[in-house]
C-alpha cells in the first residue's frame, strides 16, 4: 500500500506539506506558504474596512493615520515601537529575513 493512502500525496494535510517543503532561498517560508501568504494578504488588503471606508481621521486620529501611510515594512514598526530590535537589522535587509542568514556580530 502507498505511504500516504489511496488519495496519494493528496491526503497529506497542508500544514504538514508546508512543513516539509524547502524554504526559498533568503526566506523564512517555503514556495507554497509565500504563494498561500500572498494570496491572502492581498485579499486582507483589499477587504479590510480598516484600510478602506474606515480609513479616516476620526477612527485612527491625524497621528495613527499618518504613521500607516507613511510606514514601508516591519523595520519601520520596529523602529518605531522597539527600536532595540530594530537595531540588529541592518537598513538594506528586510526585517524579515530568517536571523540565521543574518551576518553576527558574535562570528570571526
Amino acid at each position: 500500500m502507498d505511504v500516504y493512502g489511496k488519495n496519494g500525496i493528496e491526503d497529506v494535510d497542508l500544514i504538514a506539506g508546508n512543513l516539509t517543503e524547502d524554504k526559498i532561498k533568503g526566506f523564512a517560508i517555503s514556495e507554497t506558504s509565500f504563494t498561500i501568504f500572498l494570496l491572502m494578504a492581498s485579499r486582507r488588503l483589499q477587504t479590510s474596512p480598516f484600510l478602506n471606508e474606515k480609513f479616516t481621521i476620526e477612527i485612527y486620529s491625524s497621528t495613527g493615520k499618518a504613521w500607516v501611510e507613511k510606514t514601508t515594512g516591519l523595520l519601520d514598526v520596529l523602529r518605531r515601537h522597539n527600536p532595540s530590535i530594530a537595531l540588529h537589522i541592518p537598513e538594506v535587509q528586510s526585517a524579515l529575513t530568517p536571523s540565521a542568514e543574518r551576518p553576527s556580530k558574535y562570528t570571526a
